[in-house]
């Protein structure tokens, strides 16, 4: 699932690249939209959370790229609460 929502970032997260998360705000609005539209993050899928950051980081100079973001969410998981 993280490989479809994140393609551009899975291979950094999965090197360990580490990525200094710093607009906060985004990280909390994909962690809970992820939560509503896909699953419950539980131990295992919070080793994915840079992908989180990442995607955040990658956005700051696009803001409005976070609707992209959330539409992958709706198309991957569509919505299936945990």
């Amino acid at each position: 699932m993280f490989e479809e929502l994140f393609p551009n970032h899975m291979e950094a997260v999965k090197s360990g690249v580490k990525i200094l998360p710093t607009d906060f705000d985004c990280y909390r609005t994909l962690m809970d939209s992820f939560e509503e539209k896909c699953e419950k993050l539980d131990d295992y899928s919070l080793k994915y959370a840079k992908a989180f950051v990442a995607e955040c980081e990658a956005n700051k100079t696009f803001p409005s790229a976070i609707d992209s973001t959330l539409h992958r969410f709706d198309k991957a998981c569509g919505n299936k609460t945990a």
